[in-house]
């Protein structure tokens, strides 16, 4: 069976998406229906889901606010909205699975069969989230999605990351606590990452340049991170880090 939750502050929005699940009662099972974001966020953090609708405003919060607060998203996701035609473009652009309200038959029995080819073990939010997160918020990156290699997606704060490490295809993500193996490697992350505070210093680093404290001169010169740590820096990537430091 196929854990589901339903988060929307309309009573009559989650009737309608139990009444579509009807037919499938045999691969769904439901197991909240949750009025608030900070509901969601104790089901799931008590027990595990494969999907979850959710609507898009919630009273005065959103269903980002939801994963935002969550360590790891491993379940797949429907957003069940009435957004603009802006909200349904970055949808689109983002690959991501939507209803439209009112949901009608058709566009939700088309979902479900596109989630039901798909094994259980595959469920996840697809990769393309955190492009989504910013198209819809329209303001400065915050977050990045980690694809882990042992434990689903997770949503990282750009703040606490210090730097990415490139490990032949797939790349290492350092935090102050931690580092984990994911499962994209370090162009993907230097593409995502376009704009923000991350520079690529080395071929194979790239680095959060508010946690440079020092940089040490040299043919390349290197870095002392805020955490103590020293990474290399290219030759060639040398002057237009001094000049991004300098303008800092």
């Amino acid at each position: 069976m196929i854990k589901t939750l339903i988060l929307d502050d309309e009573q009559h929005a989650i009737d309608r998406i139990l009444y579509h699940l009807k037919p499938f009662a045999d691969e769904f099972l439901v197991v909240a229906q949750c009025n608030s974001v900070e509901e969601a966020i104790d089901v799931v953090n008590k027990q595990k889901i494969d999907l979850a609708f959710l609507d898009i405003e919630i009273h005065d919060k959103t269903s980002f606010d939801f994963l935002n607060e969550l360590n790891t998203i491993d379940f797949e996701i429907i957003f069940v909205t009435g957004f603009n035609a802006y909200a349904i473009e970055a949808f689109d652009y983002s690959a991501i699975h939507y209803l439209l309200k009112p949901v009608i038959a058709d566009k939700f029995n088309e979902a479900i069969n596109r989630l039901l080819k798909k094994s259980k073990q595959e469920f996840q939010v697809p990769n393309q989230l955190d492009i989504l997160f910013n198209r819809l918020n329209n303001k400065p990156k915050e977050t990045v999605v980690i694809p882990s290699l042992k434990n689903g997606l997770q949503i990282l704060k750009l703040k606490d990351v210090f730097y990415f490490k490139a490990d032949q295809s797939y790349c290492k993500v350092f935090t102050e606590k931690k580092s984990q193996l994911v499962s994209k490697n370090l162009g993907h992350f230097e593409s995502t990452l376009e704009n923000t505070s991350f520079f690529k210093i080395h071929k194979s680093y790239l680095v959060n340049t508010d946690e440079i404290a020092n940089y040490i001169s040299g043919n390349g010169g290197s870095v002392i991170l805020t955490n103590g740590k020293e990474l290399p820096v290219s030759k060639r990537q040398k002057p237009k880090l001094l000049k991004l430091l300098k303008e800092k």
